[in-house]
């Protein structure tokens, strides 16, 4: 089958690159690209010039583009597993977006800006695809290839690690600190 259903996690706002998805999503639709682009997430507290933009956004990229809302933690399995590639278009230096690593541990491949944190999760060609910061074109090129070539998604897929629970984290770490390094550290900040 196609892999050519996109989403897009988090709240909505000028710096998560919505309004960049949302025009790529036009450039596809306007070029008969078979996609589907689920947005997860809600405008909260954002003023009233970016909602407008974001209403006009969906308008103009058609019904390819399904407006799903909010939701709570506990749906992210559920939403994850409809979905076959992640986005995260952010146009500002993200460190560790959670929606990657959550991406990540349901095994879907990453769309992600190439900048900071994104850049540094996805490494181009790993886990997934990276595009030039605040460029629709660019991003829309991806999607495009990402849609037409189910190998990619088998590929990109099949190399994807789940990140450590925060039990293992955590269990790494009392195993560090109780291998000396924690004496040592204990040392210098008394």
């Amino acid at each position: 089958r196609m892999r050519n259903v996109f989403g897009s996690f988090g709240n909505l706002n000028p710096w998560k690159g919505v309004t960049v998805l949302l025009d790529a999503c036009r450039q596809l639709a306007s070029n008969s690209v078979d996609f589907e682009l689920r947005l997860h997430g809600a405008p909260l507290f954002q003023a009233d010039t970016f909602v407008s933009d974001l209403d006009a956004g969906f308008r103009e990229a058609g019904p390819r583009v399904r407006r799903i809302g909010g939701y709570d933690r506990a749906d992210v399995p559920a939403l994850m597993a409809d979905v076959d590639w992640v986005i995260v278009p952010s146009i500002w230096w993200e460190n560790a977006p959670l929606t990657i690593g959550e991406a990540q541990f349901h095994g879907r491949p990453v769309i992600a800006s190439g900048i900071g944190g994104m850049a540094e999760l996805v490494g181009y060609g790993f886990v997934g695809r990276l595009v030039r910061l605040n460029e629709p074109a660019g991003l829309a090129a991806v999607m495009r290839r990402c849609a037409e070539e189910p190998d990619l998604w088998r590929r990109l897929a099949g190399g994807i690690a789940p990140p450590p629970t925060v039990d293992q984290v955590a269990s790494r770490h009392i195993a560090l600190f109780q291998g000396g390094r924690g004496a040592a550290v204990a040392r210098v900040a008394a």
